[in-house]
């Protein structure tokens, strides 16, 4: 169980580091208030250094996918 919800959640980030993905998702989760609008600038939303935000969230998509075949 944990191997498919590892799964899941990697291609969701790997979908929400594209921005064509990303915006009509968040658009909808601000209109239904599940989510509040915050802006973060793109240096503090980065976990590895000067490769930006989408790469990291791609990246951790990617991680967790690993981790989810592995396990």
């Amino acid at each position: 169980m944990e191997r498919i919800i590892l799964f899941v959640a990697g291609a969701l980030a790997i979908l929400l580091a594209f921005p064509k993905f990303r915006v009509p998702i968040m658009a909808r989760l601000f209109n239904e208030g599940i989510i509040m609008p915050h802006a973060v600038k793109a240096k503090d939303a980065e976990l590895i250094r000067y490769t930006g935000p989408r790469f990291t969230l791609l990246v951790i998509g990617v991680v967790l996918i690993f981790l989810g075949l592995w396990i």
